[in-house]
């Protein structure tokens, strides 16, 4: 009952945001069949969330529930004007056609989210399997802080040096619907994964209603064929891109659902697809209007772009960096419609560009200041893409998208759609070689694996336009029977998903054993110890305090305790600390010098030594379990008794030091 209960909060919240936000979709999405009912759900999700944010980073307003209550109260306020101005002219009454395909939406929505989590809960403890604690621990402190930047947990005394934004934004739901990290691990990822799936079927929905539109198509076809194509693209998306690399590679979506791995900023992934849904609506806007160029300017989908844009940054500067190229692009393309004159539209362009930079500047101004970017280095990489799945699988997501540019050359009719997918598919074409056979040594938040995740997203977009192009061409001609067998040869291509998908997934889903959402249930299985003690520190501390606990290897059981609580730790990862502060000069030498003094109070009988080691680090408690007997076989746990009170377990016995689980408050 407690996953159903937490699984509708989570829903509702977003509902009830996709709701707040609707006016504003309305106006952006007013070309939009649905009048971009889902994208609203981003928006408010994405527009609440910053505005609690940016209050906690200027300690206006703490990070709690209450204050993210008002905040979203605030934004349906501030959302309800443009609302109640378009009543008196009745433009903001839908019609029995959109109100049913809004409900359409929903009710998709809702089965698209309840089969991921369904599916999340035989596999929701994997991640703990593979020791992947990075998200679950953030999500912890996320839990725990009232204020921005976020303290590292993992070395402590500092602040985080990561692009934690999109992590935070799941947070903010969680502490919306007062769910514990434990869920918002497990639910996190299932409405990533559902949201890409959804925003995917809307954007192909349009696009393909838009061309039946242009050329006055009538019938069952004009609704059967965005529907399918558009649910056919949303399954590639979603499903079909696992298959493009290697299975060994972990940076798949596949993988990253099943181990529940939110620290490649899937948040960009739902963004993108939300700006090209902005941008194909700008875009259905200057094919019946020419604005001046100050109103372009200030228009409102330049502005939610730039918006949407900086908050790509906020989660990974690489991201949106790569991705801006082509937004302008699209823009470019847009104006091409909205104006004849050449030299007005490239004013126009390289104007909306700037301005573009400029909000996605201001937007992630107060990360940039906090945040140091490692240095990227370009290195040839040839190992990312197997050339074996390279021929069978993405090679016809590029014949489909050159069979698109054909269909437009030879046909001539300038539609809109065409050229924006054309656009999408020369981007994505071009990133996709760049990403697979020249990498980056960085940060893990912006490898380039990332990006190649971003172009077979955008790849499986053209693929499913072209192939619905191929099928409408009227003539059938030499060039048409070529087409025909593109299609057939992708559709066998995409019959090996299921058998692909079971090879990986097979190995980690067990549908024989509901794990259920919560996250911890590994732990408390298989370390009843630690769990119980995890759970005392959950229950029974505030604030965060520094614990002190064993240090010890990446992906391992250690650095458990802080993971588990939120609380920071002396020192956690080291190997993740030293990459994501590769900016500091003096970060290897501080780790080294943190090990040694965390053995030294384990260790040492010098008290007065122990205790300015602890005052060094403000250490309030230490935590005394098997893994640090066994890490420190010299331990000298009658000396660390001393320091202060055992305060877990409450009857605790000295005699039995040496096998059970024990924290001392420094006193």
């Amino acid at each position: 009952m407690t996953d159903i209960r937490t699984f509708f909060s989570w829903y509702i919240a977003i509902t009830l945001l996709g709701m707040a936000f609707m006016p504003i979709s309305q106006i952006v999405f007013r070309k939009f069949k649905g009048l971009g009912w889902i994208f609203s759900k981003v928006l408010g999700v994405v527009c609440a969330g910053f505005c609690m944010w940016l209050l906690a980073s200027f300690k206006i307003m703490p990070f709690t529930r209450r204050n993210s209550i008002l905040v979203c109260l605030a934004m349906c306020l501030v959302c309800f004007i443009p609302f109640y101005k378009g009543i008196a002219s009745k433009k903001y009454i839908l019609t029995l056609k959109q109100r049913g395909l809004i409900a359409f939406y929903e009710i998709t929505f809702l089965l698209v989210f309840s089969l991921f989590t369904l599916l999340k809960t035989f596999s929701c403890a994997t991640f703990i399997k593979e020791n992947n604690m990075v998200a679950y621990s953030l999500f912890k402190s996320l839990e725990r802080s009232e204020s921005f930047p976020l303290n590292d947990i993992w070395l402590s005394g500092k602040t985080l040096n990561f692009p934690y934004f999109g992590l935070y934004l799941l947070g903010f739901i969680s502490k919306l619907t007062n769910t514990s990290a434990d869920y918002a691990v497990s639910l996190g990822i299932s409405m990533m994964m559902s949201l890409t799936c959804m925003l995917t079927f809307s954007l192909l929905f349009n696009v393909i209603y838009g061309y039946l539109d242009k050329i006055k198509e009538t019938g069952s076809k004009k609704v059967l064929y965005p529907l399918f194509f558009g649910t056919f693209g949303g399954v590639l998306v979603t499903f079909y891109e696992n298959i493009l690399i290697k299975t060994e590679s972990e940076e798949t979506l596949a993988h990253l659902f099943v181990a529940s791995d939110l620290r490649y900023n899937l948040i960009n992934v739902v963004i993108m697809l939300t700006i090209l849904g902005i941008l194909y609506a700008y875009l259905k806007e200057c094919e019946v209007r020419e604005k001046a160029i100050v109103k372009s300017l200030f228009s409102p989908w330049i502005i939610l772009t730039g918006f949407l844009l900086g908050i790509m940054g906020l989660s990974s500067p690489a991201d949106s960096s790569v991705v801006y190229i082509l937004f302008v692009m699209l823009l470019g393309y847009a104006n091409m419609y909205r104006h004849k004159d050449i030299k007005k539209m490239l004013v126009l362009t390289i104007l909306e560009g700037v301005f573009l930079f400029l909000i996605s500047r201001i937007v992630s101004l107060m990360f940039i200041i906090n945040y140091k970017t490692p240095p990227i280095v370009l290195k040839k990489v040839l190992s990312i893409v197997d050339i074996k799945d390279f021929v069978t699988t993405v090679s016809f997501f590029f014949l489909s998208g050159i069979a698109l540019l054909v269909i437009v050359i030879i046909k001539k009719e300038k539609l809109s759609s065409d050229g924006f997918v054309s656009i999408v598919f020369g981007f994505s074409f071009v990133l996709f070689f760049m990403a697979a056979f020249f990498g980056v040594e960085s940060v893990k938040s912006a490898r380039p694996v990332s990006h190649l995740m971003l172009s077979k997203i955008l790849l499986s977009i053209v693929f499913s336009y072209s192939l619905f192009r191929v099928i409408v061409l009227k003539k059938i001609k030499l060039f048409n029977y070529a087409l025909y067998l593109v299609l057939v040869l992708s559709i066998l291509g995409a019959l090996c998903l299921p058998l692909r998908l079971y090879k990986y997934m097979g190995k980690e889903f067990s549908f024989r054993h509901y794990e259920g959402l919560d996250a911890s249930v590994y732990v408390r299985s298989n370390s009843s110890k630690d769990f119980f003690a995890t759970k005392w520190l959950l229950n029974n501390i505030s604030g965060e305090p520094v614990i002190l606990e064993a240090s010890g290897d990446d992906y391992s059981e250690y650095a458990r305790v802080s993971s588990l609580t939120g609380l920071p730790t002396v020192l956690g990862w080291s190997g993740f600390e030293q990459e994501i502060n590769a900016t500091n000069a003096d970060i290897n030498k501080e780790i080294i010098e943190r090990k040694k003094d965390i053995e030294t109070i384990y260790t040492s009988k010098d008290i007065t030594l122990v205790k300015e080691l602890i005052n060094k680090y403000n250490i309030e408690y230490i935590y005394v379990g098997a893994l640090e007997r066994e890490t420190y076989e010299a331990i000298n746990q009658s000396e660390l008794q001393k320091l202060g009170q055992v305060v877990y377990p409450e009857n605790f016995n000295p005699n039995f030091s040496d096998v059970i689980t024990y924290i001392i408050k420094i006193e």
